[in-house]
């Protein structure tokens, strides 16, 4: 399955709503352009990683390099509904430190407005 994304702006914080595979090459690719130019503009986005099925060595990489931007940029980059499956890979991975991961978007969103986890 490919991968599917949909900006919803329900508040002054874009929500990327990913569906499928962040894999390495074109998903993995569109994925960051769209993430990136949203934190651009906003400097701020909660991406909904519900109905994501897989995230392979190359979407790692876009995840990882998606927060060093948002940090180095000033901005700030958070996650919800990642599986049980993408926790998983988060913790294996010794990655699940890097992200800031809620269970629901109202938690994700509401949590911008409270500082930074450190």
């Amino acid at each position: 399955m490919e991968l599917n994304l949909e900006v919803q702006r329900d508040s002054e914080i874009p929500v990327l709503q990913c569906r499928g595979r962040i894999v390495y090459r074109d998903e993995a690719s569109v994925f960051t352009e769209h993430a990136y130019e949203l934190l651009s503009k906003h400097q701020r986005l909660l991406i909904d990683l519900n109905g994501v099925e897989n995230i392979d060595s190359g979407g790692l990489g876009a995840l990882v390099m998606l927060q060093m931007w948002a940090r180095q940029g000033g901005g700030d980059l958070k996650f919800c509904h990642a599986s049980r499956r993408v926790h998983q890979l988060f913790e294996l991975t010794n990655l699940r430190p890097v992200f800031e991961i809620y269970a629901t978007r109202e938690e994700g969103l509401s949590a911008f407005s409270q500082p930074a986890i450190s």
